[in-house]
């Protein structure tokens, strides 16, 4: 009877070789499984862009090779990354790979100095344009040649701009730090505000001392006066019960005639609305566009509503 190739060994003998050979590739880097975990939400990629994360895509593919690219993309889209949090200068992220524990990763961004954001908040309060579409929510198209103005950069990130570290024994810049850059792109997309708090100064604090630097800009002498209330005669008299003020909710009362105010559009429409963003109710009612249609519907209705007051002949003449 023939001999077996391979056959069993008994106890006494020594394993062969192949039994401490590796699992194959493919299941050997497959990593652990997160539940909840941070994901990509757009299945097509790279999708199409705003300014802020097409930027940071274009940095992110000049130091981070194909393989390790494409491998961090499948981590993002499988939501790999337990946490993921943004501040000054810094983007940490924890992103589980094959080991128990997951692997802390960190991207940092070169911020802006002090005095480059002062430079850069008097540049944008002189320009009305910029000023309005950052002050409603919007960033406008050349931000960037703007903000050079000022000797810093703001979306337009450098290859020097970036560094990174992981606690894997792969290349400095390796898949989970191309998870985490990927999974910036995408954030980066949905709020290009974001890259204010990565250069160091909050979208926030930005925007309230460039609205600051706007009204001292826009006042003759150089100075902002503030609001001092002045109390309107017959203000402290009774008012009617509320139920009897319903069919007049949507009218102007006289006190409106004392102010001297020109009524028209504004530079940027529901800029409210622009400033709040995405509704968490968006995919379910349609709640933007419906306040949308409301304000612009109130606005045309009081414009012309005044046009034709403006119109009408002066009687007491």
């Amino acid at each position: 009877m023939a001999e077996e190739a391979n056959p069993a060994p008994t106890p006494d003998q020594p394993k062969s070789p192949q039994a401490y050979q590796r699992p194959p590739r493919a299941v050997a880097e497959k990593p652990r499984r997160v539940r909840g975990g941070v994901r990509l939400g757009s299945k097509e990629w790279p999708p199409a862009l705003n300014q802020a994360g097409e930027c940071w895509l274009d940095c992110i593919r000049q130091l981070i090779d194909g393989d390790h690219l494409a491998e961090g993309l499948e981590y993002a889209r499988s939501g790999q990354t337990r946490r993921i949090e943004f501040g000054a200068g810094a983007i940490a992220g924890n992103v589980q790979g094959r080991q128990p524990r997951a692997y802390r990763t960190e991207l940092k961004l070169s911020v802006c100095s002090p005095e480059e954001w002062e430079r850069t908040i008097v540049l944008m309060a002189d320009q009305a344009i910029f000023a309005a579409k950052l002050l409603a929510g919007e960033i406008p198209d050349g931000i960037d040649e703007v903000v050079a103005g000022a000797g810093t950069r703001l979306f337009d990130v450098h290859a020097a701009d970036l560094s990174a570290s992981c606690t894997c024994t792969g290349p400095t810049y390796c898949k989970h730090v191309a998870c985490l850059a990927l999974l910036t792109t995408e954030a980066l997309h949905r709020d290009p505000f974001l890259m204010f708090k990565l250069r160091g100064l909050p979208a926030p604090d930005f925007l309230e001392r460039l609205r600051q630097r706007r009204a001292l800009t826009s006042s003759e002498t150089g100075l902002a006066f503030a609001y001092t209330h002045q109390a309107v005669p017959g203000a402290e008299s009774p008012l009617p019960p509320l139920e009897e003020q319903g069919a007049h909710f949507w009218e102007a009362g006289h006190e409106l005639d004392r102010l001297e105010t020109t009524l028209e559009p504004p530079e940027v429409s529901n800029a409210l609305l622009r400033r709040l963003g995405q509704s968490p109710f968006e995919g379910r009612f349609p709640l933007v566009g419906l306040l949308a249609t409301c304000y612009e519907t109130i606005s045309r209705s009081v414009i012309e509503s005044n046009i034709n007051q403006d119109d009408e002949p002066d009687t007491d003449r």
